[in-house]
């Protein structure tokens, strides 16, 4: 595979996921902003009430949202799967971090030992 056309795919795959993340949550979000615009628009208590009901029915489309979050990004983006895996230890880290060696060396310099 070429450079520019692997920089292509990476491109559209992080078109997907982007487009893939913010259609819901503009879908879960958009409707509880508005509906607490209209709780504090709302003098009627009769009224008031129906907009917390239906507050309460848009907070669990948010808590789905948040919930498969993790779950879209994990099926659609090959990083963040790879970042996954390396925090879980399912793959060694392509670059091995030493802090003792960069401690011990800068405390040589310190000291000048």
């Amino acid at each position: 595979m070429s450079v520019s056309s692997q920089s292509s795919n990476n491109s559209d795959s992080t078109s997907k996921l982007v487009i893939i993340m913010t259609i819901p949550c503009i879908c879960a979000e958009g409707p509880m902003g508005i509906a607490f615009v209209i709780e504090g628009l709302v003098a009627a208590s009769a009224l008031r009430l129906l907009v917390i009901y239906f507050q309460s029915i848009l907070f669990t489309f948010v808590i789905l949202n948040a919930t498969t979050h993790f779950f879209v990004c994990l099926g659609v983006s090959t990083p963040y799967r790879r970042a996954v895996k390396e925090l879980l230890g399912y793959k060694k880290s392509q670059k091995p971090v030493s802090l003792f060696e960069n401690v011990t060396a800068h405390s040589k310099t310190i000291l000048n030992i």
